[in-house]
């Protein structure tokens, strides 16, 4: 199979959207003379260097140690993110002046937040010309920041946020009282409920040595190592390359917490493997997408996501990765089945055992990397702060490198790991300190507490209704905007109510980040369905769609644990048994409705009957749920009665 030299793949596409460079460039960059290679390089080792030694020895005073990292942001999305650029890729005259400015102005507002800290901290409200100036630009480049990472829908959000605040005539319900224009902006920038309101803190901590370490893994070569172990375990089964798929793209997701980036990763070379073995390549493509995409809310790491719920809800991030832990396995085995009958249906070759690795060979050889993995793992559950555990974690990730002289972390390495850290954190800084600008709006005029009531009155009484319209408004963000920055606006504006309504505060805060999470799968955003669709050389528009298709498990899930808390591991032993047990049921049968077959194909009837064992499932009720149940074992009974005498094929070597 070769590939089209003239169509972009998967990878090319990710790291156009991310803005990085692939590997080849970065080494041709140097010889070439780019200055801007090794300007951005350099700030970000600094910046890489900045959060290594503050972990290590201890943080700076928190607005000015927010104020620093803000200033990294500024001095790297200008560069990365140019205003315009010609034909030949190069930024005419024009638009080098325009983001020289941007950039110059950007050190110079964050330099002055560091530098003046403490005047800012104790000024008892009387502000001066200079410090209104700095807060008008801060906002400006925020903003501006924002939309060169996400495109205009953030920006256009904190835009309207802010023409609220200074509107003061009649709103009805949404009447706030007069602001002065001081007030706004001062309370955006200067308090810390605003663009450093906790998000920001989060990220500019601890957060920021996890980016780190999932660099440093990703560079050294793990993603490889998950799809050599996962060809050992699932290679030989029917269906093993999609299987092999789904279990990589699990424990590189799990790792990276970017669906995107794991896409891009074993997506290259599973997506391949799959169109090989016999399924087309709109299949292979949403198959690896799904898988991917699942990887933000399987922990250890999850993104931003699990630190960010932490820090809202002031229990430790223990608490939440573990909340988390069974609906995100739940979600990879319905996956599992989906892609089983599937392959059974098509009665997909196998791979030959001996054409295989071992798994113990695997391990033998490259097991060493997940030593880091496990060190993070226990540092975490040994009690070491996150920003500890993480630093841990980049320590023996680093040391492990050098086991083989391909995986070692040489200068070069360094510089990419510390390009991928940054790359990640520009994004995330500019688009919480933008979200900053709509959370100190909603405080301050009291919007937020007003939403809820607003949410509450419209569900009138009824749950379902209330976790509904929270749905439909995570997904319209959703398919707009990545995911943390979703979860950040939704657990301002519906989170609370959710609370309110009697949902645990942490089933709440997992609902909303699953639908942002899942705006990624949902047009017109959908970034990792087009990086597989690249790769596979599909539709995009009717991948994304069988992305959809494939992963509504991950619409249904948070429905799941909002109804029955036990999913998320909360109340007593019969609670959780009897919620996961119920999952496990009703998602099994989701996969068989899904492709309308199991050991044979079923008629419209049988799938409608099967769709409405899965939704019985779901309520909270015993005797309810025992008619899914009951379902259930009639499919199994009735499909088990056929007799299939296909024999099992295996992949020919070509």
């Amino acid at each position: 199979m070769t590939s089209n030299p003239t169509k972009p793949t998967g990878l090319e596409i990710a790291v156009a959207e991310e803005g990085l460079l692939l590997p080849e460039e970065e080494e041709k960059a140097p010889q070439r003379g780019r200055i801007e290679y090794w300007v951005t390089g350099a700030i970000s080792l600094s910046w890489m260097a900045f959060h290594l030694w503050t972990t290590w020895n201890g943080e700076l005073p928190l607005f000015q140690h927010l104020a620093v990292v803000l200033a990294f942001a500024f001095s790297l999305v200008f560069i990365w993110n140019p205003i315009h650029k010609g034909e030949d890729g190069r930024r005419p005259v024009w638009a080098l002046v325009v983001d020289g400015a941007l950039w110059l102005a950007g050190l110079l507002t964050a330099g002055y937040l560091a530098l003046n800290f403490q005047a800012i901290a104790f000024n008892p409200g009387i502000w001066s010309p200079v410090q209104i100036a700095v807060c008008v630009t801060a906002i400006i480049l925020c903003i501006e920041g924002a939309r060169r990472c996400i495109g205009w829908a953030l920006p256009i959000f904190a835009i309207v946020a802010l023409a609220y605040a200074f509107y003061r005539w009649n709103l009805g319900i949404f009447t706030h009282s007069p602001f002065t224009f001081e007030h706004v902006v001062t309370s955006v920038v200067f308090t810390r409920q605003g663009i450093f309101a906790s998000p920001m803190a989060v990220i500019g901590t601890f957060l920021s040595v996890f980016m780190i370490f999932a660099a440093v893994l990703e560079i050294s070569g793990i993603g490889r190592f998950f799809i050599d172990l996962a060809r050992a375990a699932f290679g030989h089964r029917q269906g093993g390359a999609p299987k092999v798929a789904l279990v990589a793209s699990a424990l590189h997701g799990s790792v990276s917490g970017a669906g995107v980036a794991t896409t891009a990763t074993t997506g290259s070379f599973t997506i391949p493997m799959m169109i090989k073995m016999g399924i087309d390549k709109q299949r292979a493509a949403a198959f690896e997408a799904a898988a991917g995409i699942g990887g933000a809310f399987l922990p250890p790491i999850m993104g931003a996501a699990a630190f960010i719920i932490a820090s809202f809800l002031g229990v430790p991030y223990l608490a939440v990765i573990v909340a988390a832990l069974v609906p995100a396995l739940l979600y990879y085995w319905t996956l599992y089945w989906v892609i089983d009958i599937e392959s059974k249906r098509l009665n997909l070759p196998r791979e030959a055992k001996d054409s295989l690795p071992k798994i113990w060979n695997v391990l033998k050889t490259r097991g060493f990397q997940l030593i880091p993995i496990v060190v993070l793992v226990w540092a975490l559950t040994a009690g070491s702060t996150p920003g500890r555990a993480g630093l841990y974690g980049v320590l023996a990730a680093f040391v492990v490198s050098f086991f083989y002289k391909e995986t070692r972390l040489n200068l070069m390495r360094v510089l990419a790991v510390a390009r991928s850290m940054a790359k990640m954190l520009v994004t995330l800084v500019m688009a919480v300190t933008c979200v900053g600008v709509v959370i100190s709006v909603l405080s301050f005029t009291g919007l937020g507490l007003r939403l809820s009531g607003i949410l509450l009155d419209m569900a009138g009484g009824s749950l379902l209704l209330l976790v509904i319209l929270t749905a439909v408004a995570s997904i319209i963000l959703g398919a707009g905007l990545p995911a943390t920055p979703v979860y950040l606006v939704l657990a301002v504006l519906v989170a609370p109510a959710l609370i309110e309504f009697g949902v645990p505060p942490l089933a709440a805060h997992l609902f909303i980040f699953y639908f942002g999470v899942l705006g990624d799968m949902t047009p017109p955003l959908a970034i990792s369905p087009m990086v597989a669709a690249g790769i596979a050389g599909s539709d995009p528009l009717k991948t994304t769609f069988t992305v959809m298709r494939v992963g509504l498990a991950g619409w249904l899930i948070p429905f799941w644990f909002v109804f029955h808390s036990g999913l998320i591991l909360q109340g007593d032993i019969w609670t959780i048994a009897t919620a996961i047990v119920g999952a496990v049921i009703g998602l099994f049968l989701l996969a068989v409705a899904l492709q309308r077959h199991y050991r044979r194909s079923m008629n419209w009837f049988e799938v409608g009957l099967v769709a409405i064992g899965v939704f019985t499932l779901i309520f909270p009720n015993l005797w309810v749920n025992l008619i899914g149940v009951a379902i259930a074992a009639w499919v199994i009974v009735s499909q088990y009665r056929v007799k299939t005498d296909v024999e099992p094929r295996y992949l020919v070597a070509s």
